[in-house]
């Protein structure tokens, strides 16, 4: 089971990748239960919003899972690597930004990205066993 969809720049878009992942977790896609959601839902918050903010069309959405492990990716046109803010970058009170790959490299088993011919993928794993 594969979940894939187009995205747009829009930054409405986050709510609709949160929404297409809860569907995909809950027709089977894993993990199994509501509370079981939050974590991956987050993320894909997270990665959406950077390519919304950071990246370049065409956005997509991918999630799969692989034996025990969910794997969420979103796919940009932009080749430059995601930057991952320090601790301290993180720590400032006043910052607005800055937190979305610090949560993801914090809650995901596993996380990185890959560069190809059109742009890069983000992605992040979850082990559900």
């Amino acid at each position: 089971m594969e979940l894939h969809a187009a995205l747009s720049a829009d930054p409405g878009q986050v709510a609709v990748a949160r929404r297409l992942l809860r569907g995909y977790l809950a027709d089977g896609g894993t993990p199994t239960t509501a509370d079981d959601h939050a974590v991956p839902v987050l993320l894909v918050s997270e990665l959406v919003t950077n390519a919304i903010r950071h990246a370049q069309p065409p956005l997509a959405l991918r999630a799969t899972t692989r034996g025990p492990a969910l794997r969420v990716e979103v796919h940009d046109g932009a080749s430059d690597p995601p930057v991952l803010a320090t601790q301290t970058d993180v720590g400032a009170l006043t910052s607005e930004s800055g937190r979305g790959l610090f949560l993801v490299a914090s809650l995901a088993d596993r996380w990185g990205w890959d560069g190809h011919s059109s742009g890069k993928a983000v992605w992040f794993e979850l082990d559900t066993l």
